[in-house]
């Protein structure tokens, strides 16, 4: 029996629903448990990839597979999308590097036993690893090039003032917290807002020196530098007040060897010399010391 090509597939990985419908053909409501094992889909899809065929246009076949958001909607926590690639690993023990969007394999490895942790990539002695461990063993599975040889993060296209990644209402959480890591692959930049009366801006980013530096910028809202910290050690801190309120630029760029950094900024309030704690005390002690010094100066000049 000769099928028709395939052009589309979707998986229904689970027969839950939050309604019960009556026109629903797969008969879902709350009360529904089934759902869709890992296993399951792998046999689905490779069934579905055996049908592929090329679509009258020249378009490949494929693509609408989603792998990217099948996985994540089937809550499957081993696995981790970085630089445009995919890292699954699998209750068979299998670990594959896939391309988010259509599916195909870069490499696959097979593990001793099912993958037991979330998948965690960085950057390894010039290339990359995949960290992971399955039920007795922990792995880090190194390569030499990824999309020409750089990964890049969540947070691109950001590399210039204009294209920024807003993080205006992230402040005061780790961008690893956000959208994972950053990837200095190139110049990133992200855009703050700062409120008046808190002018007072923090910025702190963690980094690894000896793999490859990176450096730290804050500009104005048109891209002009207001301060920068360019250190030789890990790690880089600014502590600036600004003039004004609105809208500024963090600038994060090095060396573009794909070193993996976590940032974090806050901003704190600005006040005035009256209101500092402990003030009106300084102020009190400072003018004793004047007098009580303009006095020594007179009683010397009066017994030389």
């Amino acid at each position: 029996m000769n099928r028709p090509p395939l052009f589309r597939v979707g998986l229904l990985l689970t027969e839950r629903c939050d309604v019960a419908c009556r026109h629903c053909w797969f008969d879902s409501s709350p009360d529904r448990k089934a759902t869709m094992t890992l296993k399951q889909a792998e046999r689905y899809i490779d069934e579905a990839a055996a049908r592929t065929h090329e679509r009258p246009d020249g378009d490949a076949i494929g693509s609408t597979l989603g792998l990217t958001s099948m996985l994540r909607a089937a809550g499957y926590r081993a696995t981790a999308v970085v630089g445009g690639r995919l890292f699954m690993g699998s209750q068979s023990g299998a670990v594959y590097a896939l391309d988010a969007e259509t599916g195909c394999t870069y490499w696959v490895f097979e593990a001793e036993t099912w993958v037991r942790t979330a998948i965690s990539v960085g950057p390894y002695s010039g290339g990359y690893a995949v960290y992971f461990a399955d039920a007795g063993n922990t792995y880090d599975l190194r390569w030499n090039s990824v999309q020409g040889g750089i990964i890049d993060d969540n947070y691109e296209e950001n590399d210039d003032y204009l294209s920024a990644h807003d993080l205006s209402s992230f402040e005061g959480l780790w961008l690893s917290s956000i959208d994972g890591h950053g990837i200095q692959a190139d110049d990133d930049w992200y855009e703050i807002s700062i409120v008046p009366g808190y002018e007072n801006v923090i910025i702190i980013l963690n980094f690894t020196h000896s793999i490859s530096n990176i450096d730290l910028g804050l500009y104005d809202n048109n891209g002009n530098l207001i301060i920068s910290n360019a250190s030789t050690t890990d790690n880089e801190y600014l502590n600036y007040i600004v003039s004004l309120s609105g809208v500024y630029y963090i600038e994060v760029y090095g060396n573009n060897t794909g070193n993996i950094y976590d940032f974090t900024w806050e901003t704190k309030e600005v006040l005035p010399s009256e209101t500092i704690p402990g003030y009106d005390l300084l102020f009190f002690l400072s003018s004793i010391l004047i007098i009580a010094l303009l006095l020594f100066i007179k009683w010397k000049r009066i017994k030389f």
